[in-house]
């Protein structure tokens, strides 16, 4: 292997490992702020787990086709063809708006906006849709795993140590991708 294919796979696996931690963080940040809203709260869950209603079926569209689909639309061809045209920083925010609105749900048009933004510049520095693809994968089983595993009462302690840790950690691997990034850009 190249030393430059090498460079590719760690970023690969380092956005997965992102995608995992991210995912981890969010869930805990949102289940907490959603503690002060039950009824948005169970309204949220409802419509979580509505996607999962069909078994594995349902597991394998939101693990797997989702991830792929989406990012070839919005990283791949949207990011792409408005970069082309506007500049990253621009292109970024626009295919993240449109991914956020794409969620038709405020609570995950949000979070899908922020998430679109970081998808983004893991596109610009790991200079590949693969690792696009291998965060979005990981992040969403990582959240299929968080809804039937975790309890829904955490204490506060746990939950704020947990959180920061999971930010802290995101923030690390996030810094490692952007130091290994590859200078050839290639869709």
């Amino acid at each position: 292997m190249t030393g430059e294919t090498l460079k590719r796979l760690r970023s690969i696996c380092l956005c997965a490992v992102l995608g995992i931690t991210m995912e981890l963080a969010a869930a805990l940040l949102l289940g907490s702020i959603l503690s002060f809203f039950p009824e948005t709260a169970a309204g949220y869950q409802g419509q979580m787990d509505s996607k999962l209603a069909d078994g594995m079926f349902s597991l394998v569209i939101v693990a797997f086709f989702s991830p792929l689909f989406e990012e070839a639309i919005f990283r791949f061809l949207l990011l792409g063809i408005l970069e082309r045209k506007t500049g990253f920083a621009v292109a970024n925010v626009i295919q993240a708006l449109v991914f956020g609105i794409y969620h038709m749900s405020i609570i995950q048009g949000i979070y899908a906006f922020l998430l679109g933004m970081l998808i983004g510049l893991l596109k610009h520095y790991t200079g590949t849709i693969i690792g696009c693809i291998s965060f979005h994968v990981f992040f969403n089983i990582t959240g299929i795993l968080v809804t039937i595993l975790m309890p829904g009462e955490i204490s506060t302690i746990i939950r704020t140590v947990s959180m920061v840790a999971g930010f802290a950690v995101s923030y690390a691997l996030f810094s490692l991708i952007r130091r290994n990034r590859c200078d050839v850009q290639t869709g």
